[in-house]
């Protein structure tokens, strides 16, 4: 095979018009380099299109091309796409456009015969990788392919190669603002920040939430998303751990006795049950036109390590406006009245106060006291329906040994919990007291004394409700929160309460 580049090519085009020899002479020429994997655009450049969609079109078009050459026309067609390396050619760091620019990628392949590996690289074919650069009112998108393995016969040296080509975009054929640098940078940046002086540390990231209702919205899971990224990038400054798998391996199990000794903070519980010795928790709020966001390091007791904050204006298109079920649900729990508590802790197998569940996955809680505890557990929709989760037979509260990590349902229960459809959003609520509290029976048919009508909680003369609600043996249960509060104060006994929004869907592209 001839040896050749880009100065032999050029020199093929000059001699071009001399004769119908030196045309072939170029065509076989061009044919060698494409043979022996030389980067190559086309032979005039970069491929221009009009916008992204279309230039990705052709990018799928041109990867299942070039595997079909490779392989056969029945060959592996099994390619990974790196999310990370899409980025800005200079700068190395994500703008908008990297979103953007992911999507329309993985749009474009899915519609080909091409299979998408998502998680393991290893068994695809190739990886293709892209970045970007500005070039005055067009962006040039470098796109290559990796090969990870050839057909039978190839040399090593030939799987090694790779594929490239570039394609021009005008700046006009992109959505508005999409080189500014976003939320990915953003990411970047914050986890920089948080980790300055932390080296060494296993660290377990929580889902962020917005302050005052604990609800995840689809900008804090993709921030959340982003950060676990740019954790990752750091290599081996930090270990990042994951909380699913491993949360969901000791959840019921014995295993559970002893992560209830590693627990020093119950705010932090859900660290020390994947065996991380650092949380990065994480709020964010909506201040006078502009996303406050707020995030935290702590250690094994709960102590602040380092914390940082950023602000932004606030955009609706970026997923933070109001979530109404979940503003009706913490209302209904009276999440912001209860008050913060160290007594008692609530979480669930996916970790987090805003766990989300997929469909077929099993749903268990996990509870954990300071003190020896009766507890009784509820779950409580948009609607107004609660419903006991313990106990479930008998009128006894549970009484949670502050040694163990109580999990619900639990081994011998006989029952479980399923995501499965209709899908939503629910509050589970516990009650926990150093001394029994009979629970109270239910009837929707009952007018209620805590909120009118409409739905409307009653604020005023709120502990006259409450003082009256204890005296009442069976309830409406939009009353229930109140009935505890009346009820422990009339029985003199302390009463402690924690919940979390437990939210299941059908599927999810960023969940872990």
């Amino acid at each position: 095979m001839a040896q050749c580049d880009a100065g032999s090519v050029a020199a093929g085009r000059r001699y071009r018009k001399t004769g119908s020899v030196f045309a072939l002479i170029l065509v076989w020429m061009v044919a060698g380099c494409a043979l022996d994997g030389i980067k190559m655009d086309g032979l005039f450049g970069p491929t221009e299109h009009t916008d992204l969609d279309a230039m990705a079109a052709d990018v799928a078009v041109w990867v299942d091309g070039e595997l079909m050459a490779r392989n056969g026309e029945n060959g592996s067609r099994a390619i990974h796409m790196d999310r990370q390396s899409m980025v800005d050619a200079v700068t190395h760091r994500p703008r908008t456009l990297t979103r953007d620019l992911q999507t329309a990628l993985e749009k474009a392949l899915r519609h080909t015969k091409l299979d998408l590996v998502s998680a393991d690289a290893s068994q695809a074919v190739g990886v293709l990788r892209a970045n970007y650069l500005p070039e005055g009112e067009k962006v040039r998108f470098t796109v290559w392919v990796d090969f990870r393995q050839t057909a039978s016969g190839a040399d090593e040296e030939e799987k090694a190669r790779k594929r490239e080509r570039s394609w021009l975009v005008p700046v006009t054929g992109l959505a508005p603002g999409v080189l500014e640098e976003g939320l990915e940078t953003v990411a970047l940046d914050l986890a920089a920040a948080l980790t300055k002086n932390i080296t060494g540390r296993r660290i377990h990231v929580e889902t962020i939430v917005e302050q005052r209702y604990r609800f995840a919205s689809p900008y804090s899971r993709r921030l959340t998303h982003l950060l676990h990224g740019a954790l990752e990038r750091q290599g081996n400054k930090n270990r990042l751990v994951p909380e699913g798998p491993l949360v969901r391996r000791v959840a019921n199990s014995r295993a559970l006795i002893q992560a209830a000794e590693r627990i020093r903070a119950l705010p932090v519980m859900d660290a020390s049950l994947v065996g991380a010795d650092v949380t990065l928790s994480g709020t964010y709020s909506i201040r006078q036109g502009e996303v406050l966001l707020v995030l935290r390091l702590l250690d094994s007791a709960g102590k602040t390590l380092s914390q940082v904050e950023h602000r932004t204006p606030y955009d609706p298109d970026d997923g933070v406006a109001d979530h109404p079920k979940a503003r009706r649900l913490a209302m209904l729990a009276d999440d912001y009245a209860q008050g913060a508590t160290t007594r008692i802790r609530i979480g669930a197998t996916r970790g987090g106060v805003h766990p989300l569940y997929l469909r077929g996955e099993r749903v268990r809680f996990l509870l954990k006291g300071q003190e020896p505890l009766h507890i009784l557990l509820y779950s409580m929709d948009s609607h107004g329906s609660v419903t006991p989760l313990l106990p479930i037979r008998g009128s006894r509260p549970a009484l949670l040994d502050p040694r163990l990590i109580r999990a619900v349902p639990g081994d011998t229960d006989g029952w479980a919990i399923e995501a499965a459809p209709p899908f939503g959003i629910d509050v589970i609520k516990v009650f926990a007291s150093p001394k029994p509290i009979t629970p109270p029976k239910f009837d929707p048919s009952r007018p209620s004394l805590a909120f009118t009508a409409d739905g409307a909680r009653r604020l005023p003369n709120r502990p006259k409700i409450q003082a009256k609600l204890a005296g009442q043996r069976t309830i409406h249960p939009l009353d229930l929160v109140d009935w505890f509060r009346g009820r422990a104060k009339r029985q003199r006994v302390a009463l402690y309460e924690e919940s979390l929004l437990l939210e299941t869907m059908e599927s999810d592209s960023l969940h872990p």
